[in-house]
């Protein structure tokens, strides 16, 4: 019996380096241009592929008025989702629905799009805001998001 637990023992401890923990994560940059800034969202996707990330360094107001999703060297499931939204303003996505079904190999652009109204335009923003991932199942996929703001003066 002590063989059999000690053999035990010897095969869990010589398994565990091999167990993988991994987490989502998110950097969030930002980058100053004339009138305004870009958000820089740069993700990983944990095991379950769905993840938010709240962008919580300042406060914004201005506009979004356009959005390039980039996949990174493994890519996200194709047809991922991404909403973006502000934590003033009651959960809507500031890009309605243009940020879905996205890629998993093209760097795409959108300008926000609000299908119920058949609308495209500049999208308003007093608040923080929150990249969301949806749809995604492959592990540690990964991928950048650039929000253009226009800033309010």
């Amino acid at each position: 019996m002590k063989k059999l637990l000690l053999s035990f023992l010897v095969f869990l401890l010589l398994s565990l380096p091999s167990i993988s923990f991994a987490a989502s994560s998110c950097t969030i940059d930002y980058q100053n241009i004339p009138g305004g800034k870009i958000l820089v969202f740069s993700w990983t996707a944990h095991t379950t592929g769905a993840f938010t990330a709240v962008e919580t360094t300042a406060i914004i107001h201005g506009y979004i008025t356009e959005v390039i999703t980039d996949p990174g060297a493994t890519a996200p499931t194709d047809d991922y989702d991404i909403t973006l939204t502000c934590t003033t303003m009651g959960g809507l996505d500031l890009m309605g629905t243009a940020l879905t079904n996205r890629d998993t190999t093209t760097t795409e652009v959108a300008v926000p799009y609000f299908s119920a109204q058949n609308i495209y335009g500049w999208s308003r923003v007093d608040g923080k805001i929150t990249l969301n991932i949806t749809n995604n199942s492959t592990n540690a996929g990964n991928g950048t998001v650039y929000v253009f703001i226009v800033e309010d003066n």
